[in-house]
C-alpha cells in the first residue's frame, strides 16, 4: 500500500492519495500487477476540490534483459574471482 499528502498552505492546495496493489513475477523480468486507487484535490485556484478512484492493472519489464539483441545493453560481465 501507500499514501501521499501534498500540501502548499500558501496557494491553498492539498492533495492526498491512497492505494493498494497486489503483483506477480511472471518472469524474473516481467511483473503483473492489480490494485485500487483513491485520491482527492483541493485547489481553491480552480474548481474547488475534486475525487476520484478506481481499479487498475499494471505491467512492469526490465529492458535490459530484453534487449539482449542489441548486445546485452546494461549488463555487467561478471569478473570471476582472482586465486
Amino acid at each position: 500500500g501507500e499514501a501521499r499528502w501534498i500540501s502548499q498552505p500558501s496557494a491553498d492546495y492539498n492533495e492526498t492519495a491512497f492505494l493498494i496493489e497486489a503483483g506477480y513475477y511472471l518472469t524474473p523480468s516481467l511483473r503483473l500487477a492489480g490494485g485500487y486507487s483513491f485520491g482527492r484535490i483541493e485547489d481553491d485556484d480552480l474548481s474547488g476540490s475534486r475525487s476520484a478512484g478506481g481499479f487498475y492493472a499494471g505491467l512492469t519489464v526490465k529492458l535490459n534483459d530484453l534487449l539482449g539483441a542489441f548486445g546485452g545493453f546494461g549488463r555487467q560481465e561478471v569478473i570471476p574471482p582472482t586465486p
